[in-house]
């Protein structure tokens, strides 16, 4: 088993890629790597993100089973599009970050069919709220 002392003197790990997933397959993000890009996956596929993971979406995921272990999840609008997140079966704890834009009155989204566990949500915003379009 690994030591505490020797997981943190590691480097952090960044994968930029889109993960596709079928079947029985399995994603595993350990405790130290961060994942920028989408997911899709698709029968009794399973991603798990580890104590410590982070993801973050640069365009829309479909997601068949997440566990998720104190990670972060972001859905990155960088370029003005909100991110869609569906996800079957959501299970374990950790943060999911979300951005708005409120003088267009757009956000982020996810979508959870079956859900367990605890989850906290993180909403910035883009711009200043706007009474024009009924925000406010």
């Amino acid at each position: 088993m690994l030591s505490d002392k020797d997981l943190h003197s590691w480097q952090r790990t960044t994968v930029n890629s889109d993960i596709k997933l079928t079947q029985n397959a399995r994603f595993e993000l350990g405790s130290k790597a961060d994942l920028i890009g989408t997911i899709e996956s698709n029968g009794d596929s399973q991603i798990n993100l580890r104590n410590g993971s982070s993801w973050v979406m640069t365009g829309n995921s479909n997601v068949n089973k997440l566990n998720v272990d104190n990670a972060t999840i972001t859905l990155d609008n960088n370029v003005g599009e909100p991110n869609t997140l569906n996800i079957n079966s959501l299970s374990g704890s950790g943060v999911i970050n979300f951005i708005t834009y409120f003088a267009q009155t757009i956000s982020d989204l996810i979508n959870v069919e079956h859900a367990s566990g605890a989850f906290k949500a993180k909403i910035s915003q883009i711009g200043t709220p706007t009474t024009q379009r009924g925000v406010l």
